[in-house]
């Protein structure tokens, strides 16, 4: 199963259940937590903890949803049925998220044998999303030298990670490519999940913005060079590098 939430089943828990209605599931999700259910040494917490501290979810009343983690987004359709929420994606991909608790504001869930909380986005329950902003300069440069094929070899790891933690983040990164067309569009490939859509410059060229139906991101241009490129993902400290050679 090659979509965004295969990248969340990265270790293994157990589960309990409950049942929910759907007015309770529609609104924005946020992660929280890894289950206190899961049991895992803190070690293993820290590192999923911080791999899944940008996944969101959004569940509509007209039964839309959209996904968010790594950067990328994934739209389709769900339906509750008892203490599932049935999810099928626009690429035709379905699965299965079990509902394993619920608590007004918080919700844990189950995917294949992960178990994680998430809380209503703009609650108390929710965690403070602290923005942050990297003290950079940003370069222009022009759309020939951007048009191209990057391999990512390097993503800013949150600084709690050991360097243990910090080589298995590379390794699930290992291979995403981000190829930026003359023709406008663009392929960003990440963990074995494909997105594509249409790129363009901002108006002094130093930054990127990559468009998916109507989801965008901006990239900021911190280095340009005819074999690397280094972005700096929105008002994040997320740097990506990339290089022509594979």
């Amino acid at each position: 199963m090659k979509n965004l939430l295969s990248i969340l089943i990265l270790f293994y828990f157990t589960s309990t259940a409950y049942s929910q209605t759907a007015n309770d599931i529609v609104g924005n999700w946020q992660f929280s937590a890894i289950a206190e259910s899961a049991k895992l040494d803190d070690s293993k917490k820290a590192t999923v903890s911080s791999l899944l501290q940008g996944l969101t979810f959004n569940f509509t009343s007209d039964n839309k949803f959209t996904a968010s983690i790594l950067g990328i987004a994934e739209n389709g359709t769900w339906l509750l049925k008892d203490k599932n929420i049935e999810l099928q994606n626009d690429k035709g991909s379905g699965y299965t998220i079990e509902i394993l608790d619920y608590k007004k504001d918080l919700i844990t869930l189950k995917l294949k044998s992960m178990q994680f909380v998430m809380a209503r986005a703009g609650s108390q329950a929710a965690l403070p999303v602290a923005p942050t902003t990297k003290a950079v300069g940003y370069v222009s440069a022009t759309k020939a030298q951007v048009s191209r094929k990057w391999f990512l070899t390097s993503k800013t790891a949150p600084g709690n990670l050991t360097q243990k933690q910090k080589d298995a983040l590379g390794e699930l990164l290992s291979g995403s490519y981000m190829q930026l067309k003359v023709n406008g569009s663009y392929t960003v490939e990440i963990s074995g999940i494909t997105e594509t859509g249409t790129w363009k410059q901002t108006e002094n060229n130093t930054a990127i913005i990559t468009r998916k139906g109507t989801d965008s991101k901006l990239w900021h241009i911190v280095k340009i060079a005819p074999t690397q490129l280094v972005l700096v993902l929105g008002n994040t400290d997320e740097e990506w590098t990339f290089s022509t050679e594979e």
